[in-house]
């Protein structure tokens, strides 16, 4: 920048001093040397060069898509794996449900089983206690009129009091048919006919067969 002006001092004073700034033209070499240099043109563009631009662009294009798809593929299949795994949960939900319920429902049935077995016992039983005390008080009966029937020398009637004693232990019922005759077992039984009708009919009257 000095090269093109040329300072000459004016005066000097106490306050400060003076100057004059002379400016020189410009010189032709400096011209050239500052000149600003233009941009280079630009080259003309082929039509393979575009054909390349659009094969390049189509292959970005695929890439990006064949990407996407990838992605898409990749999250159905994930979708897919998830949506397996809650059915087969699903599915081992309920079979275990429906073995617990299956084993519930077994031991409900043992259970009742067990409850009527045991209520089954217990009816047995007390039927069986009900037959021995209805047995003794038949036999304290018989017994009874045993005795009333060898005091009053009555032989019909202690015949018929052994019958009924016998036929007790094996819990068989006796009918008489009005007709002298008792039957068991399926079986008449005759009686002797010293044995009136009246006092056969008191008799069993008596054991309450009749």
């Amino acid at each position: 920048m000095r090269s093109n002006m040329e300072v000459k001092p004016i005066n000097k004073r106490a306050s400060g001093q003076a100057f004059e700034v002379i400016l020189k033209p410009p010189s032709p070499v400096s011209d050239v040397a500052h000149s600003i240099t233009s941009p280079p043109k630009k080259r003309d563009v082929s039509l393979e060069d575009i054909q390349k631009k659009l094969e390049a662009a189509e292959n970005r294009r695929r890439s990006q898509e064949a990407q996407v798809l990838k992605v898409l593929a990749e999250k159905r299949e994930h979708e897919r794996d998830v949506l397996l795994k809650a059915m087969e949960e699903n599915s081992n939900f309920s079979k275990m449900a429906e073995e617990k319920l299956i084993l519930k429902m077994e031991q409900n049935q043992e259970n009742r089983e067990a409850h009527r077995a045991a209520m089954m016992e217990r009816l047995l039983e007390k039927v069986s206690k009900t037959v021995r005390l209805n047995k003794l008080l038949v036999l304290k009966m018989i017994e009874m009129n045993i005795g009333y029937a060898m005091n009053m020398h009555c032989l019909e009637t202690y015949f018929i009091a052994n019958i009924v004693y016998f036929l007790s232990f094996r819990n068989q019922t006796l009918h008489y048919h009005g007709n002298g005759t008792l039957k068991s077992f399926g079986v008449l039984l005759p009686l002797s006919g010293a044995v009136s009708s009246v006092i056969l009919q008191n008799a069993l009257r008596s054991f309450e067969l009749i």
